[in-house]
């Protein structure tokens, strides 16, 4: 089954029904956040521990990414006991930066699209990105 296969079943499911194959992960920093994932294929699943510097403080932010296609939503707990969920999302790639309770969670998503980008395209893209890139930096003064 390919991708375009895939994501034309995965519209079809009722994803307000829970199933074996759905996944909650509990974000380890920041108990107060829930991911839900719904893989539809084979995910490839990374996990990086980072220290960072944020003004006079150093935290570790746990960076979790998910490659393959999957429904990916959040809950958020609201100090006020309230909940915030995010609507179901087909995304081919999710990652969440967890730092400490104060800093939070953040999450970055890269849709599924269903048109596919010819590699003609890609190439003039990126000569477009270069050329305006080396406009901005000769305009600068740093080329």
């Amino acid at each position: 089954m390919d991708r375009h296969e895939a994501a034309r079943l995965a519209r079809e499911m009722d994803l307000t029904k829970p199933t074996n194959r759905r996944i909650v992960e509990l974000v380890d920093t920041n108990p107060d956040s829930l991911v839900i994932i719904e893989p539809i294929e084979e995910l490839v699943v990374t996990v990086k521990e980072v220290e960072q510097q944020f003004s006079w403080t150093t935290m570790n932010t746990i960076i979790t990414r998910r490659k393959g296609l999957h429904w990916f939503s959040a809950i958020k707990k609201l100090p006020e006991g309230d909940h915030v969920r995010t609507p179901w999302t087909l995304v081919v790639e999710s990652v969440t930066f967890a730092s400490d309770r104060n800093q939070g969670c953040s999450l970055c998503l890269r849709e599924y699209k269903d048109v596919e980008i010819s590699e003609e395209e890609r190439a003039a893209n990126r000569e477009k990105v270069k050329r305006i890139a080396t406009e901005v930096m000769i305009r600068m003064g740093i080329w």
